[in-house]
């Protein structure tokens, strides 16, 4: 997973360090026994969504794309079956904070 992050968005940079939001979208396979008008169905079986979510962000931190996944802020995730014609596949996106003008706090 680490390699497609890498991939997805050609990083080379120094690792992110301000304030994330990250929000995505998991489009898990489609079961044979699905009619092909059912679109948009929502999945609630396992892999579960928090685990999805957490192992994203260990990917994304383990590429070099974040300094660590503590300066998410906030994360906002779906997971649906695949629609007909559509291949299971997972859309991610980082929204980084702009802090000019701010102070930076650390935290001991």
């Amino acid at each position: 997973m680490q390699a497609a992050a890498k991939e997805a968005i050609h990083f080379d940079a120094t690792p992110i360090d301000s304030p994330v939001r990250i929000e995505g979208e998991f489009v898990m396979r489609r079961p044979k026994r699905m009619r092909k008008g059912d679109i948009d169905i929502p999945h609630c079986n396992k892999p579960d969504l928090d685990n999805l979510i957490k192992s994203t962000q260990d990917a994304i931190v383990d590429a070099g794309i974040l300094r660590d996944d503590c300066i998410v802020f906030s994360a906002v995730f779906t997971k649906r079956y695949a629609n007909p014609e559509e291949a299971p596949h997972a859309r991610i996106r980082l929204v980084v904070e702009d802090l000019d003008g701010l102070d930076k706090i650390k935290e001991s």
